[in-house]
């Protein structure tokens, strides 16, 4: 076997291996993202800090007011069998907001929620999802791209030694040639 073949059959197993490893990745990721995602709304957690923060912004002196006078939870009625009601429940000094109807409707897989401490010297509107459906976002930058660079810098390779055997036999060849 010389050294060209060894290199395509090495390409050719590493492409398999990375994407198998995308592929069971993503099976793994988007699993455990569905058991996750029904968590954020769960109405059986104790907890209300749910998730994983991806952004947060400081409340209004009104949202706080409103949300300290809360006495109890805050239910959307109407709404199916299957989908969750929007709410605001509020568990001592914790708030967790959920919205069922976001502005995008129907295109909309990844819930989000709102989380509030209340006890916070400044409390925060937390915005926070699923860790795994994030995660699963950041595969094509970790597998796919890679990949795409790899296979550049390999048919730039291929591209450059085939320019320079052909200049070099085409040398070989017309040697009796003088320059002009």
């Amino acid at each position: 076997m010389n050294l060209e073949n060894l290199f395509a059959l090495t390409w050719q197993v590493g492409l398999i291996a990375c994407c198998s490893s995308a592929i069971l990745a993503a099976a793994v990721l988007s699993i455990w993202g569905m058991f996750d995602a029904a968590g954020l709304t769960d109405t059986q957690k104790s907890s209300l800090k749910r998730g994983v923060k991806i952004s947060a912004q400081p409340l209004t002196p009104e949202q706080r007011d409103f949300l300290r006078g809360m006495q109890g939870d805050l239910n959307e009625a109407g709404k199916t069998s299957w989908e969750v009601p929007s709410f605001i429940r509020k568990r001592g000094s914790e708030v967790l907001i959920y919205v069922s109807d976001s502005r995008i409707r129907r295109f909309r897989r990844l819930a989000y929620v709102g989380y509030v401490n209340l006890n916070a010297p400044q409390p925060v509107l937390e915005f926070r999802s699923s860790l795994p459906y994030h995660l699963l976002l950041f595969i094509p930058l970790l597998f796919v791209f890679p990949l795409a660079i790899a296979a550049f810098a390999i048919n730039f390779s291929a591209e450059k030694q085939a320019i320079e055997a052909f200049l070099r036999e085409a040398i070989g060849k017309n040697q009796s040639i003088e320059p002009a």
